[in-house]
């Protein structure tokens, strides 16, 4: 059960994401050169604070609306009294924050503090908390003819926890059995936000999104059921289908093309389909070969590959994607849902779903399929902000699931691997002819700080689980706290499908910081409350200065409140939830002399916390592709998919892209 499946909720609108573009420039933090122009808008070549120096980092629901409740396949959901509801975003409290891991990782943008709210105008429905999730599945050049992030669309999914139902939700069917489905797995709800075509112009883009039934034990950020994947490992294949999910629940085959199928140039929100002549889903009726996973050396082949033509006999073919719909993609969130009969629910059990398309001659064409032998895995939680402390290492855990044919699959080996150092990621254009002085830091070094098994194995429920620990990195950044970390990881099997181009875990890894009993304001608080304040001038043009410890005093109340916040709420301090808990227990033991209050216990980072995990079994004897690797060709067309532009996600995804080029033995990248 998912946001793909029954009984299911889909609505559309637009987002606003009204990001400080200061902090893009990883150059930017450090204090000691800052220039005041870093908070003024770009000026012809002169990049500057960007395109949004005085961003708020808030993240917005706008105008969305249920467009289809259903209950069961079949009927365009409008009869059920919860279609033309709205889903509010905040409704009664501050707006969601959109952040950035790291400035040198910002390809997994994260949505934290928000709140989804069903309302007719008046009466509340349901309500539940999105719990924090990142990013996946970004899709460069999806929006023809448009440049850089225009042309991106994303998913963010999560759960919706604490769900509450008013009396009022009774009226709908549909929210009626998802309520019944809340409260068999601890009030929460699974949920996917797409967006597309944001607009740096006006910070508004298109939305689609879905809400469905959650089940306890499957991950929270992606459908733990069936994936289809590009062949090559871009971003989508030879006709612009990217990656996508799907899941058969009771009966019904539903897929969910919502980041999957090109679009039609347009301005902003404006969301066409791309015709690409009938699209079917299709079960193939030849069969992958699998070996594995308990053999020597594990493998997958395909039986029918993509692009390859195919006669009608060697398909069971679906009902028709009526992508072409007037307005199918904000009705449906482009979801769907497909009845199996018994040959279809038999054969679907151990053969490849497929989207294929017809020929004049009878024949048709393999679009996209399933990964091949229905086998692929994914990590839930992939990215991690760890306080390292003084003595020892901080432990966390990283946990991969493995699905084949839609279940979970048990002995799998899964590997992990860390990125080399790397030096370049998080500058700006090369072409600025006035460029900040201060160097940009490398990446993954010290190596040795960070520690975690090479390989782990699959247990009967699909998960393999990884302790991460990591101990203080010693400042190897400089002006900028911490290290940035990528491990890479994959199954261990020759042929499995490669996954996206951004699939890795993710540490930021925070020095080791003790706050000190008495701190004082220029010694300990001021170094990184002046970097907020050159990074952030919504607050330091626009309310206070947070460098001038007067001004902090006068304030004490209202920022102690603010730092004080979980993560996840919208009110947190900083809004990039980059300061270790040791800094931020500093800030608040020194606004404590003036707010009268006592600072909170201190927290204490680097304490293991308790882990269960399934020890991973011995490494087999067998090649495998090189875990991370992808061919400089297939990284060149992404490369070009991409585009020249300098707004902050297509620089990063270039930055990301150039970095993964292979080099000559012994060349630093």
């Amino acid at each position: 059960m998912s946001y793909c499946t029954l009984p299911r909720l889909t609505f559309s609108g637009q987002f606003q994401a009204d990001v400080s573009t200061v902090n893009n420039d990883v150059r930017h933090y450090d204090d000691g050169s800052f220039e005041p122009r870093f908070q003024e808008a770009q000026a012809g070549p002169s990049m500057n604070g960007w395109w949004n120096p005085k961003g708020t980092g808030a993240f917005r629901l706008i105008d969305v609306q249920v467009n289809q409740a259903l209950t069961a396949a079949g009927g365009d959901g409008t009869a059920d009294y919860a279609h033309g509801l709205f889903v509010n975003g905040q409704e009664d409290r501050t707006a969601a924050k959109l952040v950035d891991l790291d400035p040198q990782f910002q390809m997994g943008s994260a949505i934290f503090g928000l709140q989804i709210v069903l309302t007719d105008g008046v009466r509340e429905f349901m309500r539940g908390k999105f719990r924090w999730s990142a990013f996946r599945d970004i899709y460069f050049g999806r929006k023809a003819n448009t440049p850089g992030s225009a042309s991106a669309s994303a998913k963010f999914t999560s759960i919706l926890t604490d769900v509450t139902w008013s009396p009022d939700a009774a009226k709908s069917a549909t929210l009626r059995s998802l309520k019944a489905a809340s409260e068999g797995n601890n009030g929460r709800l699974a949920i996917n936000l797409m967006t597309v075509g944001f607009s740096a112009s006006t910070a508004l883009g298109a939305l689609v999104g879905s809400i469905g039934p959650y089940q306890d034990g499957n991950p929270e950020t992606f459908i733990s059921a069936r994936r289809l994947a590009v062949a090559d490992g871009k971003m989508a294949t030879s006709l612009g289908i990217g990656y996508f999910d799907a899941e058969v629940s009771g009966g019904v085959l539903s897929l969910d093309l919502s980041n999957a199928l090109p679009l039609k140039a347009g301005p902003g929100a404006v969301t066409r389909q791309v015709g690409m002549g009938p699209l079917f889903p299709a079960i193939l009726r030849t069969p992958d070969t699998v070996t594995g996973p308990g053999a020597p050396g594990p493998s997958v082949s395909a039986g029918v590959t993509e692009g390859q033509t195919v006669p009608a006999a060697d398909l069971k073919l679906l009902d028709e994607v009526p992508y072409l719909s007037e307005g199918w993609l904000q009705a449906s969130s482009a979801i769907v849902d497909s009845p199996l009969d018994a040959e279809a629910a038999a054969l679907i059990a151990d053969h490849p779903i497929a989207l294929v398309q017809p020929k004049p001659d009878g024949t048709y064409v393999v679009a996209i399929r399933e990964t091949v032998g229905g086998i692929w895995a994914r990590a839930d939680q992939f990215e991690f902000r760890m306080d390292a402390p003084a003595q020892g290492t901080v432990t966390d855990m990283a946990r991969v699931r493995a699905m084949q044919w839609g279940k979970p699959a048990e002995g799998w080996v899964v590997g992990f691997k860390l990125f080399p150092r790397q030096s370049g990621g998080g500058g700006g254009s090369p072409q600025d002819p006035n460029p900040p002085q201060a160097p940009i830091p490398d990446v993954n070094f010290p190596a040795e700080q960070v520690t975690f098994s090479a390989r782990a194995t699959t247990g009967t429920d699909g998960w393999a689980a990884n302790v991460i620990m990591a101990a203080d990195p010693g400042n190897p950044r400089d002006y900028l706290d911490g290290q940035i970390y990528n491990i890479a990881y994959g199954l261990v099997a020759l042929g499995a499908s490669p996954a996206p181009p951004i699939e890795q875990i993710i540490l930021h890894v925070r020095d080791a910081y003790n706050a000190p009993p008495a701190p004082e304001w220029e010694t300990d608080v001021a170094p990184f409350m002046r970097q907020y304040d050159d990074l952030y001038p919504v607050m330091s043009q626009g309310l206070f200065s947070l460098a001038d410890p007067a001004v902090a005093k006068q304030h004490a109340v209202l920022l102690a409140f603010a730092f004080e916040r979980d993560i996840d709420d919208p009110n947190h301090m900083p809004v990039t939830r980059d300061l270790s808990a040791g800094k931020r227990q500093t800030v608040l033991a020194w606004l404590a002399q003036y707010t009268g209050e006592h600072p909170p216990a201190e927290e204490q980072p680097g304490t293991p916390r308790v882990l269960t995990f399934r020890a991973a079994a011995p490494s087999p004897t067998v090649a495998a592709p090189e875990l991370g690797a992808v061919p400089n060709e297939v990284i060149q067309t992404m490369l070009a998919d991409v585009g020249d532009g300098y707004d902050g996600k297509t620089h990063a995804m270039r930055d990301y892209l150039r970095s993964r080029l292979a080099r000559p033995a012994g060349e630093s990248s």
